[in-house]
């Protein structure tokens, strides 16, 4: 399997064949570490985030790496819109 470039690809990965029972359980340890690697990427990434051009990161590179945050964050919020897991509020919030 090739790895996930597209939101779609990483919804398949990490949720599993739609069409498969069970396949939300298969793929819970998945999701759960990839949850982690990207809020523990995006704390990194916010910490540096003012000392990059001191660190010697170019301008296109702090501008790759904000784009990657922002991909991967969007990734995150997909995967748990479609999993399931994702709280939403709305309908406690009084209008």
């Amino acid at each position: 399997m090739s790895p996930p470039r597209e939101i779609e690809d990483y919804l398949r990965y990490f949720c599993g064949d739609a069409d498969t029972p069970g396949a939300l359980d298969e793929t819970e340890v998945l999701r759960i570490s990839f949850y982690k690697a990207v809020a523990s990427f995006v704390r990194a990434f916010s910490a540096i985030a003012q000392e990059l051009d001191a660190a010697g990161y170019t301008t296109d590179e702090v501008t790759a790496l904000q784009e990657e945050v922002a991909f991967f964050s969007e990734v995150r919020d997909a995967i748990k819109c479609h999993s399931g897991e994702e709280l939403d509020i709305k309908p406690f919030l009084k209008p």
